[in-house]
This record gives C-alpha cells, structure tokens and sequence, in this order.
C-alpha cells in the first residue's frame, strides 16, 4: 500500500472496521489505501483480507500479547480502549486529534452510535457502512444527489420537532423514493443523517 506515502494525511476517508463486514464492501473504500482502524475483535477477519492495518484499538490488558502477533504489520500503533469505555468515542478522538477529515465506518449503528458520532460533527465528516446500508450525516443541512428512478433513501432527524423540506422524492413504505431520475434534496435547518442502500 505504497499509496499511503503519496497521499496528504486526512484528506482522504479514514476506514474504521468496527464490525465483520464483507470484503465486498470494504473493497472499494481501501482502494486510496487509507488509515486504516480496527477494532481487536475483527482483527482475525480483517487479517483474512490482507490489508495493512494501521491502528488497533485493544483493551489495555491485552496490548502485550497484541504486539507479538501484530509484528508482521508493523510499523502499527495500539490505542490502549478502557474496559467498558466505547470503541468509537475513542476511534473519534483519535481522528480528530490526528486531524482527519472524514471516516467511513464499518459497523451497524445503533441510537447510541449515532449519539456520538454527532458530537464530532461538524469538525469530522461520519458515513456508517454495513451490508445493506450506508449512512451519511448531513451536518451543512443540505442533501442533493442525482439518482435514478425508484432511489430508497432513508433519514434520521437529530430532533424530533426537526423539519425537512424535500425535493423530487414522495414518501412510500416509510422511505422517500425518487420520482424521476434525476436530481433530488432534502434541506433542513439542523443537521440530519440520510441512508442510502448499496444497490
């Protein structure tokens, strides 16, 4: 992954693999060949891709061990996690003291993961990519994207009083689906997250 030298630090997507997600879809995320973070519990998948790790989040007692197996990926660095303090809450701190500008992760979030993720935004652009769906959080208040006809898009609201204008999409299912191809917003004043399928 020679690319890593040639690339400006943090201008393109780290990749944090919080989850055992398919090769399939994180194959074209490692194509810039980016920071990559993983978390200790997806080390064993992960290793089955061949990639070259970057960071490893570990809880503290087992950092020792982690070093002796991770010796054919060095130079790599271990982040010493608490037990019982949140992977992500770390992993964010870590870009934002490393001064990215943007992570896709690879986990299914829950309310939870959302919650913090929200707190670095705006400073960090966040994307939540799993097998089916990747999420996006909005933090200008405006989404615009040219799509095809019968485009399934899904939104989450920061606030539950929060209003989002839509344009070229109608409500179906509980998804806004496009009418046409072509172009499609949504525009609030406070930011929101927008989901859309890997189809």
């Amino acid at each position: 992954m020679s690319s890593h030298h040639f690339v400006k630090e943090g201008q393109e997507p780290a990749l944090l693999i919080l989850d055992r997600v398919s090769y399939q879809v994180a194959g074209p995320l490692l194509e810039w060949a980016p920071l990559v973070v993983v978390s200790e519990n997806v080390l064993e998948h992960i290793a089955a891709w061949g990639i070259k790790v970057d960071v490893v989040l570990a809880d503290a007692k087992n950092i020792d061990e982690l070093k002796k197996e991770l010796l054919d990926q060095a130079p790599i660095k271990i982040l010493s996690v608490e037990a019982g303090d949140s992977l992500l809450e770390n992993a964010l701190h870590f870009f934002t003291a490393a001064r990215q500008q943007y992570v896709n992760i690879l986990l299914t979030p829950v309310e939870k993961d959302f919650h913090e993720a929200e707190r670095f935004a705006p400073g960090l652009q966040i994307s939540f990519i799993d097998d089916d769906i990747r999420w996006s959080a909005i933090t200008s208040g405006k989404y615009e994207k040219w799509v095809d006809v019968f485009t399934r898009l899904r939104v989450r609201r920061i606030s539950e009083k929060q209003d989002i204008l839509t344009a070229g999409l109608h409500l179906t299912n509980g998804h806004l689906e496009s009418t046409e191809a072509g172009f499609v917003s949504l525009r609030s004043d406070l930011p929101f997250w927008v989901a859309e399928t890997h189809s």
